[in-house]
């Protein structure tokens, strides 16, 4: 992410997420660090040991700021957020930015999927164990050529199934 577009980020969900300081206890952490830790969370898929040593956060204090960040990106996103495409004339403003943006012609969108770390459900706790040892749900994401969020889905405990779609 460019400097520019994470500063016009912090502004932007900055009040939302910033703590007041305490008279006995430590200050609160800046939010552009809160989303700093969230964003390299989301993107690279660091696990907590990994965020905490560089940013000398402690783990219990990590699993909140993501909570917290996350909630408050939605709800300032929810806005800009667009249906999904599902007619043909929907369909070609997409598939223009990706023809002349990103040179793939007849693309309506990219998907991608990441598992997410999670503790141990108390129930079906199978569901959520993957081949990998830890426990997690699956988030996927569906974006524009303009990285516009088309379509989310959170909380999976499988990875879906696409039906092919004529378009």
């Amino acid at each position: 992410m460019e400097p520019a577009m994470f500063d016009e980020f912090v502004q932007r969900v900055g009040p939302r997420i910033q703590k007041q300081n305490t008279y006995y206890m430590r200050q609160a952490l800046p939010p552009g660090l809160n989303l700093a830790i969230t964003l390299r969370f989301l993107a690279p898929g660091d696990r907590y040991p990994n965020i905490m040593y560089s940013f000398r956060v402690a783990r219990n204090t990590i699993s909140r700021i993501i909570r917290e960040v996350c909630q408050v990106i939605v709800e300032e996103c929810k806005d800009e957020v667009t249906i999904i495409p599902t007619t043909p004339e929907e369909c070609a403003p997409i598939k223009e930015v990706f023809r002349n943006r990103w040179n793939i012609p007849r693309a309506v969108g990219a998907l991608n999927g990441k598992h997410v770390a999670i503790r141990k459900p108390a129930k079906n706790d199978s569901l959520y164990h993957n081949y990998k040892g830890f426990f997690f749900v699956v988030l996927v994401v569906f974006v524009g050529g303009n990285h516009k969020f088309l379509w989310v889905d959170v909380g999976a405990y499988e990875t879906f199934r696409l039906i092919p779609h004529q378009v």
